[in-house]
Order: C-alpha cells, then sequence, then structure tokens
C-alpha cells in the first residue's frame, strides 16, 4: 500500500488557501492601523481569511483538525510544558527591553483581551497557515513531527500514511521522507514570516511621536513562530503553541492598564 498523499491539484489548493489567509491578515492590519474609514475598511482583510476557511471546509475538511484542534496525542501535554517555559522566556526578554518591571505585579482585565488575541493568532498562523502549508508543501508525518503512522490527515496538514507495509523501496520511501521533513520545515518558516507580515503591517502607521524598532518586532516575530511553530509540528496540534503565546501575553501584557495603540487603533 502506497502513501496516501495530497494530489497536485490539493497541494495548489491548499497553498491558495494559505496564501488568501495571510493576505487577508496583512490588508486587515494595514486598513486598520492606517485608520482606512475609521477603521472598518480593515474588515474586508477579515472577508478573505473568512473565505479562505470556507473554501476549505467546502472541501471537506474537518474544521477542528484543519485549525490544529485536534488530534492531541499523549506528547501534546508535555510539550505545552515546554510551550509555557518558552513563552515565560520570551515575556521575560520583553519586559526586560521595554518594561522597568521584569514581571507583572498585578493582572489588569486587558489581559483577558490579550489572551484571546494571542491565542487566535495560534490558531490562524499555526493550527491554519502552517498546516495548509505543510499541506502543500506535501509534508508527510513522522513520529518526532508528532504525527505517527496512521494519525496523519491531509486536512489536518499531513499526508495519510497507512499502519501497512508498503511496496516502495527503501531510497525512495527516505526521499519521501526527507521531502517531507523540509516540507514542514518551510511550512512552519514561511508561517512565522506571515506572522511577523501582520505584526509589521499592524504597526505600519504608528501614532505621532511614537517610534517602532521594526527590525526588533520582524526579528523577534519570527523567531518566537519558528519556536511555535516547531512545537504545533512535533505535538501534532496547536496547543503547545497556543500555550506558549498565552503564557507569553500574560508577562508582556498582564499589567496594561489599557489596549495599546494597535490593539483598537
Amino acid at each position: 500500500m502506497g502513501e496516501d498523499r495530497p494530489t497536485p491539484t490539493g497541494r495548489g489548493r491548499a497553498g491558495a488557501e494559505a496564501a488568501l489567509a495571510a493576505v487577508g491578515m496583512v490588508a486587515f492590519a494595514l486598513l486598520r492601523s492606517a485608520g482606512v474609514a475609521g477603521g472598518l475598511a480593515s474588515l474586508g482583510g477579515l472577508a478573505l481569511v473568512a473565505a479562505a476557511f470556507y473554501v476549505a471546509v467546502q472541501s471537506g475538511r474537518s474544521p477542528a483538525r484543519m485549525f490544529g484542534i485536534v488530534p492531541v496525542p499523549r506528547r501534546t501535554w508535555w510539550l505545552a510544558g515546554v510551550g509555557a517555559a518558552i513563552g515565560i522566556a520570551l515575556g521575560l526578554g520583553f519586559r526586560r527591553v521595554w518594561m522597568s518591571d521584569v514581571v507583572p505585579h498585578t493582572l489588569t482585565p486587558f489581559v483577558w483581551t490579550a489572551l484571546a488575541v494571542g491565542a487566535a493568532e495560534e490558531v490562524l498562523y499555526r493550527g491554519y497557515v502552517q498546516g495548509r502549508l505543510a499541506a502543500a508543501l506535501g509534508a508527510l508525518p513522522s513520529p518526532m513531527m508528532g504525527e505517527g503512522k496512521g494519525e496523519g490527515d491531509a486536512g489536518n496538514g499531513y499526508a495519510h500514511v497507512p499502519p501497512h507495509p508498503d511496496p516502495l523501496p527503501p531510497g525512495e520511501r527516505g526521499t519521501l521522507r526527507l521531502r517531507g521533513f523540509v516540507g514542514i520545515a518551510l511550512a512552519i518558516l514561511l508561517a512565522a514570516g506571515a506572522h511577523a507580515a501582520y505584526k509589521a503591517s499592524l504597526f505600519a502607521w504608528p501614532p505621532e511621536g511614537v517610534a517602532v524598532d521594526y527590525t526588533f518586532l520582524v526579528t523577534w516575530t519570527l523567531i518566537g513562530g519558528a519556536a511555535f511553530g516547531l512545537l504545533r509540528a512535533w505535538g501534532g496540534s496547536v496547543w503547545p503553541a497556543l500555550v506558549a503565546h498565552v503564557a507569553f501575553d500574560i508577562l508582556a501584557y498582564g499589567d496594561a492598564v489599557r489596549a495599546p495603540w494597535w490593539v483598537w487603533g
């Protein structure tokens, strides 16, 4: 029995869905930051994201698997602990650079908004965009990447490998496996890049007198996105990445009295 990989048409569609969602988020951020039509024009960007979701769901994919919410392998739970440690480390580093206190001494109501935004970003970029890119790039499941034999699903971003012996020669199977790892790596980096582009767009038009260090912003969004993306791929689920982002947001924004300018424009 051979590898049940997505067809070229299916892979092209998966890539188009990921690209549409990524472009929609950049459009949303740019229009929001610029305040076009009082920010209402940014809803057009979100409409593109919704269109990408609609096309994917209409193709018969499970939304829960498509966003990486399920399955939840056993390794997800200890990887969630690793994610929490990574998020805490990034949050402490952020506060050390930008704030006077290394840790927040209190939590304000805004923390709930910060957590909701962070969780939504992970479900979108690590769950959906990275998953669809993995499918587009022909990424195959592997034990290290949290997708054991028989567990994969093209709708979850990874091709299915039947639990039965297949007739592929060892060399060819090894080539497919290597190609799959490369696909996973590229999906992680491209999803992190899409997230960084969204962040930079969100800060594109800061208020008068506010300086934005775009090099810092893009670099650390890429680093964090790649780390979170590896957690998503290794755990076979978006939950470890989501825990990492939530831990970061609690430290970074837990004591914010009000929403930063880039949240509401």
